[in-house]
């Protein structure tokens, strides 16, 4: 597996195509071996050296109960070997693979709509009701497309296995309340959404100007 930017212009390989043995870039056309290495620059003269420097990173890959797994280091810093499941190579079992992908959508403040989060066409809908600054309800609901029969029951014990974990680890966070100012904690790449979460509620009146917190007062 290769890096998905091209080392020339950046643009994503993953939208480029397969020729013979080389993955070509959808911009320029450059030509990428499965090592990294880039084998062919058409505007580059044939005469000229390619720059060494004009690769990308490569990745072991292997595939094993439907899936591709990638190590994202070389073999000596491998800390142990991927997972393996005896049960889908056994020929005992029929394999079922699937994907997971939902739409997220947050409605300010406290209202968030998950779309296909239990199964195709289904909406899930999550609302808080603070109660105080430190406390809340929260009230859940999942709409199915006609046709599809679900056990409530059964259903709703699932949801509550999923839920109570991230209950007790939130409720055990510190500091108990949000932190609005975004020097207080350390945020990575992946926390643009939160980020912007934060942002938009400093921004619509949930912390004083300065940096201080409403209190039980001037929420209620």
């Amino acid at each position: 597996m290769l890096d998905d930017l091209c080392a020339y212009r950046g643009a994503r390989l993953i939208a480029g195509t397969v020729d013979g043995e080389c993955l070509r870039c959808p911009y320029h056309s450059c030509a990428y071996a499965d090592d990294g290495r880039c084998t062919h620059i058409p505007q580059l003269a044939a005469d000229r050296v390619i720059p060494r420097d004009a690769r990308v990173e490569s990745f072991r890959t292997s595939e094993h109960g439907g899936l591709i797994w990638t190590c994202l280091v070389d073999e000596a810093s491998e800390l142990r070997p991927r997972p393996t499941w005896p049960v889908a190579e056994a020929g005992t079992h029929w394999l079922h693979v699937v994907g997971t992908r939902f739409e997220y959508r947050l409605e300010l403040p406290f209202t968030v709509a998950l779309g296909g989060a239990s199964g195709p066409g289904t909406v899930m809908c999550v609302g808080a009701s603070p109660m105080s600054v430190q406390t809340m309800k929260l009230f859940w609901l999942c709409a199915f497309p006609l046709g599809v029969e679900v056990d409530a029951g059964a259903y709703e014990a699932l949801e509550s296995r999923i839920w109570l974990p991230d209950r007790a680890a939130v409720e055990g966070q510190r500091p108990e309340r949000l932190p609005l100012d975004l020097l207080e904690e350390v945020h990575l790449p992946f926390d643009r959404l939160a980020i912007a979460y934060r942002r938009r509620l400093r921004e619509i009146g949930f912390a004083l100007p300065g940096g201080a917190v409403m209190s039980d007062a001037a929420t209620g």
